[in-house]
């Protein structure tokens, strides 16, 4: 699909969420759209991209998942986000960051765990909406 017909397929999403009464459902859409935005920015509207293996580097992955650059790296030693590595720069596949992102939640509500959320389409057959990770509790 086209870039500019991602984006334009993003700013739909949005516009139809916002109007939703349910907090769970704005989170996942906003969640995604923001690192689908994010891995699409260094691509001009008019190039092909495949979504299912769109990949960034690290520092998008950071941005993505709102964690320094380094941690990423350290995630990827680890083997806890999987990437390959190509002219020495990690490339991580979007989908295992947003997976990476919905293995680290804890469930807050019975039903609302891990393997319960619910999964909402933004592209045909592409199904990679999750909730965020919850914040800690300020004191």
């Amino acid at each position: 699909m086209r870039v500019d017909n991602l984006r334009s397929r993003v700013i739909e999403r949005l516009t139809e969420v916002a109007s939703l009464d349910d907090e769970e459902e704005v989170s996942r859409v906003l969640t995604f759209s923001r690192a689908l935005l994010l891995a699409l920015a260094s691509h001009p509207g008019d190039v092909e991209v495949d979504v299912e293996a769109l990949t960034v580097k690290t520092g998008t992955a950071a941005l993505i998942l709102d964690l320094h650059p380094e941690y990423v790296r350290d995630l990827i030693r680890k083997r806890e986000l999987p990437a390959r590595k190509k002219n020495g720069e990690f490339n991580i596949v979007l989908s295992d960051i947003v997976d990476y992102q919905g293995r680290s939640l804890r469930p807050r509500k019975p039903g609302h765990g891990h393997q319960a959320l619910a999964k909402t389409a933004l592209i045909g057959g592409w199904e990679m909406w999750r909730r965020p990770p919850e914040q800690p509790q300020s004191t």
